[in-house]
């Protein structure tokens, strides 16, 4: 059985979007199967949210109750199962929504880091089909990821004033050397837009000697009720760990002060943008 701590985990919250995402596949409202299964309708949705972890018995019933096949009914009990975990990994293309999207509808503030590319929720779908691997540039799970990341950027614009977005990046992700410069041009009109739209706040790296530009692409979200770093999404392709000791967290804030340090600010960084799109 999960243990009390166990609620509220990145690895609880993975679980809640794959059990509200099979629930939806099969066309039930969250009144309609609460009444279906005998449960108060606030339970289900505690489930669902991560806020509450329910015992594996109640997880059997509820797809019994959704006649969930075969191949479903694993799925959900392997996420589960990975509740007592600690450190969370996804895979980079998850065939149900990223727990990020998750962790962006319930935080108030984000910061992330993006050494080389602009993060996936605020790329256009040219620039993101560019930069992918060329032999996914086909796929299914490809298409998918496309449009999670559509929802995720549709729904942070919704969100706006509700949570702050800052995002540092670094300074060669407005001038990757692999992408064409039409799509690249695009691109970063695109997120000039987000910039003076006010969805997320951008601050730009400078190149070299302060040492974080070799480390991994990584998010940090605080939430509505704590107001202090929650987890650390760690993305390295082709996983996200998600990271919440209090020894990790530590760390990760240590690298955002860093960050806070050495980018510049908001004016600069939008001229920095502003220049790259007159070089395009």
């Amino acid at each position: 059985m999960p243990t009390q701590t166990a609620a509220g985990s990145p690895a609880a919250i993975a679980f809640g979007v794959t059990l509200r995402s099979t629930r939806l596949r099969h066309g039930f409202g969250v009144r309609q199967l609460a009444r279906q299964l005998d449960l108060a309708p606030g339970l289900l949705s505690n489930w669902e949210s991560g806020a509450r972890v329910p015992h594996e018995a109640e997880v059997a019933r509820l797809l019994g109750s959704l006649r969930a096949p075969t191949f479903e009914y694993s799925r959900v009990i392997e996420a589960f199962n990975q509740v007592r975990i600690n450190e969370y990994a996804e895979p980079a293309m998850p065939d149900y929504p990223p727990l990020m999207h998750a962790y962006e509808q319930i935080s108030t503030q984000i910061f992330e880091w993006a050494p080389i590319f602009t993060p996936s929720p605020f790329q256009t779908e040219n620039f993101a089909r560019e930069i992918v691997n060329p032999s996914l540039s086909n796929s299914r799970k490809l298409d998918n990821l496309a449009t999670f990341n559509q929802s995720r950027k549709e729904a942070l614009i919704a969100r706006k004033g509700l949570v702050q977005y800052e995002l540092f990046l670094g300074s060669r992700a407005l001038t990757p050397g692999h992408v064409s410069a039409h799509v690249n041009s695009e691109q970063n009109r695109h997120l000039l837009h987000l910039v003076e739209s006010g969805t997320i706040t951008l601050r730009v790296m400078p190149a070299a000697e302060w040492g974080l530009e070799s480390t991994s692409p990584f998010a940090q979200y605080r939430l509505a009720d704590k107001r202090r770093l929650t987890a650390v999404a760690v993305k390295s392709w082709p996983t996200t760990v998600y990271l919440t000791t209090n020894g990790q967290l530590r760390d990760f804030r240590k690298m955002l002060e860093v960050l806070d340090e050495f980018a510049y600010g908001a004016e600069m960084s939008r001229n920095l943008l502003l220049e790259a799109i007159a070089d395009d």
